[in-house]
């Protein structure tokens, strides 16, 4: 039985003010006994109102402490399961124990342990164990699925706990976590907050925003980065993270020819090769966009190509060996070869001459080849090849080349033409219909319809591949089809 000693304090003070308003005080030394048995009465109904469960409580708690700071992890797992026992799955003392087991190697029966408390309404403490004792040992590609999903949930729970501060390190965490599960949506967010600390992130909030669709949104961040950013580097101008980040948010915003300029303010202070590297390859892509701006509006300016072709040719002397920059240099040299204008001549020229040698015998190859010039292109083109064997747009064009020479070798230009196909992975319709061609010289017609089939998918090709296939289903006696796309290639 448990007394309660506040009761009988209350009723003790209630007989002893009664008894001292009505104490015959004249009768004073008769009556201390009396006053003494009421004394010891209250101290021993206070000291006995106290449960023995409390007191033994205690005395093991100074013994677990004890048994903690002297590392005796036996014997403080046998006590925190005596107060266990007593005292049903309280969370701390579950805490406590699956540390303890952890201390003493038995590692996976401590995590199911923290797990277990981690789902519960005070697990974050757990939660914090299970990142610092388990996940921080592992890589993100080591975990399964299943590792993957509860690495989240234990984030999102510390992070739900520090709403108003929250960790920048498990931030970081949290947002690469979204970003590997392909979350894009919650890890705007994440990125948002972890900018507020580290600005370079509101970039790639601001990305994601972006292929989401969010153009509102992805230009709001793009701003906001541009201008966190852009004070960073204006105190630090030598620091490339901070140059790429303002050049990928000027992009962001539609303004590539300003971020050339930032990256090649940026590209003056590298000041290591891998910084200069970096650096090249970003003002290549930027160049690149500002050129095609450039090119949607040419309409306005009726100079034939001019512009862009001096904007390419002042890109590669930065960045010769620019992939998108040499092709649409390719396109362009080729699409002006025609024209007759001194100054574009002049440009042109000197691009082909700057063009690496590759490129160079392939474009006076394809400009013979338009020109009618079939032995000329041939010499050009087989130098072209032979620097880049496995270029599938020079292979293709040497094939067209050799299957309409005087000497035609079909044979050659049909392992050519099917090496060009074989090189990348989703060749142009005109590969194929470069072989069709070569297919239907040799009478091989049935073959040759599958590629001029695949060859109508791009327009220009069309009136073209309707008529072969006119003459191919005519040579298998298919009069039916062949009049159909004859009547095609007329319309």
């Amino acid at each position: 039985m448990t007394y309660n000693p506040m009761t009988w304090i209350h009723w003790a003070g209630e007989f002893f003010f009664a008894w001292v308003t009505t104490f015959p005080r004249r009768k004073l030394l008769p009556a201390l006994p009396a006053l003494l048995l009421l004394v010891l009465t209250i101290s021993g109904l206070i000291v006995f109102g106290i449960s023995d469960n409390d007191w033994r409580y205690s005395s093991v708690v100074s013994q677990l402490e004890a048994a903690r700071t002297a590392e005796d992890y036996p014997t403080a797992e046998l006590l925190l399961r005596r107060l266990l026992a007593a005292r049903g799955n309280d969370p701390n003392l579950l805490y406590s124990l699956a540390v303890v087991r952890d201390k003493q190697g038995a590692s996976a029966e401590a995590r199911e342990l923290m797990i277990t408390l981690s789902k519960s309404s005070r697990g974050s403490l757990a939660a914090r164990w299970l990142l610092a004792n388990h996940f921080s040992q592992i890589k993100w590609a080591e975990l399964d699925a299943n590792e993957k999903i509860e690495f989240g949930r234990l984030l999102a729970m510390i992070l739900d706990k520090e709403r108003e501060d929250p960790n920048p390190n498990i931030l970081r965490l949290y947002a690469v976590c979204l970003l590997e599960t392909q979350q894009y949506e919650a890890a705007i967010p994440v990125l948002e907050a972890l900018a507020k600390t580290e600005p370079v992130h509101g970039l790639r909030a601001a990305v994601l925003a972006n292929q989401l669709g969010q153009r509102s949104k992805a230009e709001q961040l793009a701003k906001r980065s541009l201008y966190e950013v852009g004070k960073l580097l204006k105190q630090n101008p030598g620091n490339t993270s901070y140059s790429l980040a303002v050049a990928d948010s000027q992009i962001l915003l539609e303004r590539p020819a300003d971020a050339v300029q930032t990256l090649k303010r940026a590209l003056d202070l590298a000041s290591t090769e891998e910084e200069r590297l970096i650096l090249k390859r970003a003002m290549g892509n930027a160049s690149l966009l500002a050129i095609l701006a450039v090119e949607k509006e040419e309409g306005r300016h009726q100079d034939g190509g001019l512009q862009v072709l001096k904007l390419l040719q002042a890109a590669l002397q930065t960045t010769p060996n620019h992939r998108g920059l040499n092709t649409l240099m390719l396109e362009k040299v080729l699409a002006s070869s025609n024209n007759e204008s001194e100054e574009i001549a002049s440009v042109r020229n000197a691009l082909v001459a700057a063009a690496p040698p590759g490129i160079a015998h392939f474009i006076k190859g394809t400009v013979d080849l338009n020109n009618n010039r079939i032995e000329e292109g041939i010499v050009q083109l087989k130098l072209a090849a032979e620097l880049n064997p496995n270029s599938g747009v020079v292979l293709n064009n040497l094939a067209y080349a050799l299957a309409n020479s005087e000497d035609s070798n079909l044979d050659e230009a049909l392992r050519l033409s099917t090496s060009a196909i074989e090189s990348v992975s989703n060749p142009a319709p005109s590969f194929y219909e470069t072989r069709g061609q070569i297919l239907l010289k040799l009478h091989r017609y049935e073959a040759a319809i599958l590629d001029f089939e695949k060859a109508l998918e791009q327009a220009s090709l069309a009136v073209s591949a309707h008529k072969a296939l006119a003459v191919c289903y005519d040579a298998v006696g298919k009069q039916d089809l062949a009049k159909q796309h004859r009547e095609q290639a007329m319309n």
